[in-house]
């Protein structure tokens, strides 16, 4: 989990866009998951979880979220084939800020797929 905040504070108005990603050097801030708020992300972990379940989602999947006036999440995206660039995807990313390594996400993405069809992943952990 991560929060994407403007990486200037005076921006008023921000949106992930994807003109914004491209630059997200200069234009966005990736804050790793203590940034937010225990509750608010234990809330986001169900309603995620919750969402791939009801969609039928398989192995991997990114659900983007934004908190309301209330810091009520709202799912604003369902993304069943997330991008992987080791450079610039948000789950590359998300794994980056918890100090682990491309390679093991990777793996566990392979290793849940070939589980699901039945093959023994024990070499791959």
């Amino acid at each position: 989990m991560m929060r994407i905040v403007p990486a200037e504070k005076k921006t008023r108005f921000f949106i992930y866009s994807i003109e914004n990603k491209r630059d997200w050097k200069k234009k966005i801030r990736y804050e790793s998951e203590p940034a937010i708020p225990k509750r608010t992300r234990a809330l986001v972990a169900k309603c995620a979880a919750a969402a791939f379940k009801a969609l039928e989602l398989r192995d991997i999947s990114r659900i983007d979220f934004r908190l309301d006036k209330n810091n009520v999440p709202k799912i604003i995206d369902v993304n069943p084939l997330p991008g992987l660039s080791p450079s610039y995807s948000d789950l590359p990313i998300i794994y980056k800020l918890a100090k682990k390594e491309y390679s093991e996400l990777i793996r566990k993405i392979l290793s849940a797929s070939l589980k699901r069809c039945g093959f023994n992943t024990d070499s791959l952990l």
